[in-house]
């Protein structure tokens, strides 16, 4: 028998997750077979090595996962808080392959509200309809709906007609929803982007399923985040950047806060005068940067800026060779 352990935090104050931490053991372990050849025997309780608070629970038979496996993530709160599970069945052949319905738990979620898929597998691969749901653990445990759509029936998992997709980012705690339509497994038509409940952003895929971005889009930024609600807006020439493209501040009623122009021949150049984001800008630090591109690299003196001018007056000037 082999055990192994995670001394996991649990909160006591969810506002402050640096004060008053206790901590609960997340154990687990199984056999390996007598002969030696570090086979997996019988019943497992294994944890996850990256999110230590998500065990698997099943067994297995000559190495490989078969019958009913759950799924947990106990999360950081406090045990009166209901878990969160999942799972479903592997194949009673010993291949390894999950079949029938599941509930698949993704691990990338935050501790504080967790994601879920729910659909059928065929041969250890996704088919059907498949629901995505967010699940926020608290004394009031509740499901919410927010996405989901088919696979192939051939087992390609291929995504087919209307989508919901997410987009989830686990350190800003934040969640985009995006609504298309998809033939093959490619994005075609049109597309929209939403944050917290409103439309943000969007645009057109090619009608030939080649996932192709083409005409007018507004595009989020691709660090954006809660304290970073930037957008750009331009055109797609065949998936390439063309044309002038604006920097808008959706922070303070979609302020135009920067741009350019992109080369015309659809190489995605950046060209001539622009105006760029800090590397690091948000709400907190709102610099902004002032300079020249020639086939798309910065050249000659760029000027570092503040957007309420109140800094600017220490500020330097970053110089690039021509």
């Amino acid at each position: 028998m082999w055990q192994m352990g995670y001394q996991k935090p649990r909160i006591d104050h969810v506002k402050n997750i640096q004060q008053s931490c206790q901590f609960n053991c997340v154990s687990g372990g199984g056999s390996y077979d007598e002969v030696g050849n570090g086979i997996k025997v019988g019943d497992w309780i294994e944890i996850n090595e990256n999110y230590q608070s998500i065990t698997y629970v099943g067994e297995y038979k000559n190495g490989l996962k078969f019958g009913k496996w759950e799924t947990k993530n106990q999360g950081l709160l406090i045990p009166q808080f209901l878990c969160i599970s999942g799972g479903g069945s592997y194949d009673e052949s010993s291949n390894g392959i999950k079949i029938g319905n599941w509930i698949d738990i993704d691990v990338k979620s935050c501790f504080f509200q967790q994601i879920i898929y729910q659909g059928e597998y065929r041969n250890g691969k996704k088919i059907g309809l498949w629901d995505t749901w967010q699940q926020k653990e608290g004394k009031n445990n509740q499901n919410k709906k927010i996405g989901g759509g088919s696979y192939d029936e051939d087992g390609n998992e291929f995504k087919i007609g209307k989508w919901t997709d997410f987009e989830y980012e686990q350190r800003q705690e934040k969640i985009i929803i995006l609504n298309g339509i998809y033939e093959n497994g490619n994005k075609i038509g049109r597309w929209n982007i939403f944050f917290e409940g409103s439309e943000i952003g969007g645009g057109f895929y090619d009608q030939e399923g080649d996932g192709i971005k083409i005409g007018k889009w507004i595009d989020l930024d691709e660090r954006f985040y809660q304290e970073k609600q930037i957008t750009h807006i331009g055109k797609y020439i065949q998936g390439r950047k063309a044309g002038q493209w604006d920097i808008y501040w959706n922070w303070n009623e979609n302020e135009k806060i920067g741009g350019g122009v992109y080369d015309e021949e659809g190489n995605g150049f950046k060209v001539g005068m622009w105006i760029d984001l800090d590397e690091d800008f948000n709400y907190w630090k709102q610099k902004i940067l002032n300079g020249k591109y020639i086939m798309g690299k910065k050249v000659g003196s760029w000027q570092e800026m503040y957007l309420n001018n109140k800094k600017n007056k220490n500020l330097r000037i970053r110089d690039y060779e021509n």
